[in-house]
């Protein structure tokens, strides 16, 4: 411990280990109708009926509202424009090189380490793949199974299914795609000036920590003249389970996103499917009908432009 530095990862690995608790088996879960789930499956399914729930509250739409959008889906039914760079070997290469070994792989089973041992005529194969999918606009469906895990909330009531905070874990082959399709979101999104100057979550070479120094350098001009500052701070309860499909994707085309990224986006989060494991226990297969996967690379930054003016 003495040699660690502390800018040594096997220091914050330490200090990691020595701060999380240990694995606390999930209580008997109350269900809505206060009956009680005992048994792994029960409460399985009421883990996942209760982020299902989350999903069901979403806006009814007019016959106006459904009218535009079916104008806008008819235009660009027809075969969008070449608008989106190609995929580079060096490009997915960098991407599986940053894959962390730890992380749980998705439905597939095929695990980070796996990718790492890919030779350079497999990887090549991997960006064949994915051009391919940028080509067609295409997202496929099986990238979009999801094994669901929850997380205990800090000081939540852990007998309440809403005390659990999902996790997607999801086919990282489809996060190698989900990474390149940020990479051009991310550049169309700074290149337009379409991310607000106080955005400062999931975007590069900004942080947390810059926010909190800002608010720190407000108060201390306050003190100068002998001021109160104040601050609102709001938290949006179920913010990423309940993001809208169809009025999210109004939304890009308002942004003028290039055609090609609004289309895959738009297969990216529709049709999603998801089971709860619990354990070594799995629940049933039920579709998303709201939300962007927690757990995923693209959603981050999905949601940042969903709470966009």
């Amino acid at each position: 411990m003495v040699e660690i530095k502390l800018s040594h990862k096997a220091f914050w690995g330490l200090a990691k280990a020595l701060k999380t608790e240990k694995a606390v088996p999930t209580p008997a879960l109350r269900k809505r109708d206060n009956s009680i789930a005992f048994d792994d499956r029960e409460k399985a399914e009421c883990l996942q009926t209760a982020l299902n729930n989350n999903a069901q509250k979403t806006p009814r739409l007019t016959l106006n509202m459904l009218g535009g959008w079916t104008r806008r889906f008819v235009a660009v039914s027809l075969p969008p424009k070449d608008d989106l760079d190609p995929i580079t070997q060096d490009e997915v290469s960098k991407h599986i090189k940053a894959l962390k070994i730890r992380k749980a792989p998705g439905v597939d089973s095929i695990s980070s380490k796996a990718f790492k041992c890919f030779s350079a005529p497999l990887v090549a194969l991997l960006v064949a793949i994915f051009n391919a999918c940028i080509k067609n606009c295409y997202f496929p469906a099986a990238w979009k199974e999801a094994v669901v895990v929850g997380i205990p909330k800090l000081g939540k009531p852990r007998d309440r299914p809403a005390s659990y905070r999902p996790i997607s874990l999801l086919s990282i082959l489809g996060k190698l795609f989900e990474k390149t399709l940020k990479t051009r979101l991310s550049e169309h999104l700074i290149g337009k000036s379409l991310i607000i100057n106080e955005q400062f979550g999931f975007r590069p070479n900004h942080s947390c920590l810059q926010q909190a120094l800002r608010l720190v350098e407000y108060i201390s001009e306050g003190f100068k003249v002998k001021r109160k500052t104040v601050a609102v701070f709001f938290d949006v309860a179920k913010a990423v389970d309940r993001v809208w499909h169809a009025g999210f994707i109004h939304k890009l085309y308002q942004l003028e996103l290039p055609d090609r990224l609004v289309i895959i986006i738009h297969q990216y989060i529709s049709n999603r499917h998801f089971t709860f494991r619990l354990d070594s226990t799995y629940s049933s297969v039920r579709p998303i009908r709201a939300g962007v996967p927690q757990g995923s690379t693209l959603s981050p930054l999905l949601y940042v432009l969903r709470v966009r003016k």
